[in-house]
């Protein structure tokens, strides 16, 4: 684009910047019209599960966002799908359920969970990590 610009106008170099000055404005349009709190999160997890055994997580978000995706890093002693996504059926409340599974024993905790949504305009993807009290 600078390119472009300044090929077609070489007496006005301030022209180059012109597109890159755009490209700002959207992105912090984007930011502004996108920017909301970070939905809450309530995992229904069982106290105990047992080696083999495979058990429904339930995960429940207040005031979700559009398109909202969750990225969770199981623990050494557990496995199950990396991402899940929850159904934009209401503003106030979405629920998904993601199924588990226990591979070796001990006290496992989940330290890391994400929520992921784009903004408004696609141009930017919000991920914070979520801080979970055990």
């Amino acid at each position: 684009m600078s390119l472009a610009a300044l090929g077609l106008s070489p007496d006005h170099p301030i022209l180059v910047l012109l597109p890159w000055l755009g490209l700002l404005c959207a992105l912090l349009l984007d930011v502004m019209i996108s920017f909301r709190w970070t939905p809450e999160l309530d995992l229904n997890i069982p106290t105990e599960i047992f080696v083999g055994d495979i058990i429904n997580v339930t995960l429940t978000v207040r005031r979700p966002a559009p398109q909202l995706r969750i990225r969770v890093e199981w623990p050494d002693g557990v496995t199950g799908p990396a991402e899940a996504t929850f159904p934009s059926k209401s503003n106030e409340q979405s629920q998904t359920r993601i199924k588990i599974r226990a591979v070796r024993r001990g006290a496992w905790t989940l330290a890391h969970i994400w929520l992921l949504w784009p903004s408004r305009l696609h141009l930017w993807e919000f991920a914070p990590r979520l801080q979970r009290n055990q």
